[in-house]
């Protein structure tokens, strides 16, 4: 594997809305949903976090029922029972539903002294009622209880760590009894990168860092990792291309990886360029639906005025992103009809089965929209509006046992 140079991008792309968690959903029939939203405004960052009906039973997100969350902290759903992580105390707590409003369930649970540097974006649930935080940084794995909320173990996840690179970790998928998390070593201060995917498979059962997969065939400077409804596993990679231009073995732009089902190694035989099916543009927020449909969010060059390179910031913040829909099976994409969006902030999740798009117009700023697909190949539709982004929704199961 080959470093290169990558600039300021990394900054700019390493964002302050962590990437929706494609481990949150459940099956279909949950009747709560758990929303985490970010507002921005002249006073600063606002967190607050909802439990609302379905979409589509209501009309817009009711503030007075909304729990503010100190600590620019983060909503986690593990088998659709909500946690709120306190990201400056490092704690988490566990809640529950009374009179609409999610509210403290639990003490706190403080990471402080458990070897954690940070509290992470993403925590992964194990068997028995337990979860997994990884802190890609220090390379230790911490398993917590959450039925009662006690630190149980560490684990060792020191080959996560590369010396020349700060390794990211900012989501995960379960499949069985593996869980993969996609790894981005990168280093914001020399500018360079580490070619190719890398991703930790982890043991579901115990927590335990199982193997690293490589494949230099794309690169993960940015990936996700979505399960289709058959369990293949799909890994879109290097958000917008920027990385790949910098690559001297002509690692494509924004690519797809698969890992089919029942397997645990990457399929030599499928890579898919995303750019050769969206007119040429780039991609991101690399969302798998099902029956092979993925959707992302494309650059449409035509509304670009002002070029990423002379600023990163202003680029990002452009109304200049079109949703796409991506047969991941007969490689074709059509373009959903939808306004453009803001380019580094619209993402997608799925939700009880449901596909929602975010389309934001001025990111954390403005007015962000959501509309949805009845099936993959119909016409979205518009179904919610609200200022600022909601990072997370994820249903929640109200009939959980009693820790």
């Amino acid at each position: 594997m080959r470093r290169y140079g990558l600039g300021c991008l990394l900054l700019a792309l390493s964002g302050c809305i962590p990437p929706p968690d494609p481990g949150a959903s459940l099956p279909a029939g949950s009747d709560v949903w758990a929303w985490q939203r970010v507002v921005e405004g002249p006073e600063g960052r606002t967190v607050v976090v909802y439990a609302t009906a379905p979409l589509g039973s209501f009309d817009e997100l009711d503030d007075t029922r909304a729990r503010e969350v100190s600590g620019n902290g983060r909503l986690y759903v593990l088998d659709g029972q909500a946690f709120v992580g306190d990201f400056e105390s490092m704690a988490v707590v566990r809640t529950t539903l009374q009179d609409g409003v999610l509210v403290d369930d639990s003490p706190r649970l403080s990471f402080a002294l458990s070897g954690l540097t940070f509290l992470p974006n993403w925590t992964a649930p194990l068997e028995d009622g337990r979860a997994l935080f990884v802190d890609s940084f220090s390379g230790v794995g911490v398993v917590w209880n959450r039925r009662t909320m006690e630190l149980e173990d560490t684990r060792d996840f020191s080959r996560v760590v590369d010396p020349n690179f700060e390794a990211v970790m900012e989501s995960a998928v379960r499949r069985g009894d593996d869980i993969f998390a996609p790894i981005a070593q990168t280093d914001p201060f020399s500018f360079t990168f580490f070619e190719g995917v890398q991703v930790a498979r982890i043991d579901a059962k115990s927590g335990a860092l199982l193997e690293i997969l490589e494949d230099e065939r794309c690169v993960g400077t940015a990936a996700a990792f979505w399960a289709d409804d058959d369990d293949t596993l799909y890994l879109g990679a290097d958000n917008h291309g920027y990385a790949a231009a910098f690559t001297e073995t002509g690692a494509p732009s924004t690519c797809v990886l698969r890992i089919r089902a029942g397997a645990t190694a990457f399929d030599p035989e499928y890579r898919l360029v995303l750019p050769a099916l969206l007119d040429g543009a780039e991609a991101r927020a690399f969302t798998v639906w099902r029956d092979g449909f993925a959707y992302v969010s494309a650059r449409d060059d035509a509304l670009v005025t002002t070029d990423f390179w002379d600023d990163p910031l202003d680029y990002g913040n452009q109304t200049a992103g079109r949703w796409w829909e991506v047969d991941l099976v007969g490689s074709s994409a059509r373009q959903l009809d939808m306004p453009p969006h803001t380019l580094l902030s619209a993402t997608a999740a799925v939700v009880d089965g449901r596909l929602l798009l975010q389309n934001p117009a001025a990111g954390l700023q403005g007015v962000t929209e959501i509309w949805e697909l009845e099936a993959p190949g119909a016409e979205p539709v518009p179904r919610l509006s609200y200022a600022g982004l909601t990072p997370i929704i994820a249903p929640l199961r109200l009939d959980e046992p009693e820790p």
